[in-house]
C-alpha cells in the first residue's frame, strides 16, 4: 500500500526529495538500456495523431464547459493546426519505453529491495514508443501537487549529468511540447469528468495545470499554440 502519495502525505521535505530522486533514477536506469531491450514487439508508436486526439481534449470537453457550446470548426482547426507545428521537434530524441503515466500515484516502495528495484510501477499498461522526457516531464510536473521550490529543477539537473552526451537544448524543447501537451489532456480529461461523468473532484487541480501549461508555452518553440 505504500503508493509514494500516501508516504508524502505523511512525511517530510527530505521524504519528497528521496521519493522523487528515486523514480528519476528509475527512468535513468530504463533510458540506459537499448530500444530492443525494453519495448516489447508491437508497442504502438506515440505519434502524432494519438498526440493530436489527447491535445484536442482540451478544445473538445473544456472549451464546452466554459463557453457552453462546441468550439467553432476554425478555433479548433488553429489549435490542431498549432500542435502539428510543433510535434516535429519530438522527433529529434531516439525512442524508449514510455510509460505514460508516471506519477507518485502510480510509483511505490517495495521493501527488502536495493536501489532503483526498491520502486514498484503501476499503470503502465498503455505504454508506448516515444520520447523518454514524457515520463520525466510527468512526474515532476504533477496535475495534483506542487514539489517544493527548486526541486524539479535539481532533478532535472540530476537527469542530465547521467547523460553527458544529451543534446540539453533539444531535450529541453521536447520537454516542454510534451509537458503543454500533457497539460492540455488533462484539463481536458478532468473537465469531461465533470462534464459527463458528474465527477467534480478533479476540477480543483485545473488551476494548476493551467499554471503549468502557462509555463510551459512560454517556451518559443510553443509560440503558435501560445
Amino acid at each position: 500500500d505504500e503508493t509514494f502519495t500516501r508516504l508524502l502525505a505523511s512525511s517530510n521535505n527530505t521524504a519528497e526529495a528521496e521519493l522523487y530522486q528515486l523514480g528519476v533514477d528509475v527512468l535513468i536506469e530504463l533510458h540506459r538500456i537499448e530500444a530492443t531491450g525494453v519495448m516489447p514487439s508491437g508497442l504502438k508508436d506515440y505519434d502524432d495523431d494519438k498526440l493530436l486526439d489527447e491535445a484536442l481534449l482540451l478544445v473538445d470537453w473544456n472549451w464546452s464547459a466554459v463557453f457552453g457550446g462546441d468550439a467553432p470548426g476554425d478555433v479548433r482547426d488553429a489549435y490542431r493546426n498549432a500542435w502539428l507545428s510543433v510535434f516535429v521537434q519530438l522527433r529529434s530524441q531516439p525512442p524508449t519505453l514510455v510509460l505514460r503515466d508516471f506519477h507518485v500515484d502510480n510509483l511505490m516502495i517495495l521493501d527488502g529491495r536495493q536501489g532503483v528495484a526498491r520502486c514498484g510501477l503501476l499503470d503502465f499498461q498503455d505504454a508506448v514508443s516515444g520520447p523518454g522526457a514524457y515520463d520525466l516531464m510527468s512526474l515532476l510536473e504533477d496535475a495534483r501537487r506542487d514539489l517544493r521550490g527548486g526541486l524539479a529543477a535539481h532533478l532535472l539537473d540530476h537527469y542530465r549529468s547521467a547523460f553527458p552526451g544529451i543534446d540539453w537544448v533539444e531535450f529541453q524543447t521536447s520537454y516542454r511540447v510534451l509537458a503543454a501537451q500533457r497539460h492540455c489532456k488533462v484539463i481536458g480529461i478532468f473537465s469531461r469528468l465533470a462534464e459527463r461523468d458528474d465527477k467534480y473532484d478533479y476540477l480543483v487541480h485545473i488551476p494548476r495545470v493551467w499554471a503549468l501549461l502557462d509555463r510551459a508555452c512560454r517556451h518559443p518553440m510553443l509560440a503558435p499554440l501560445k
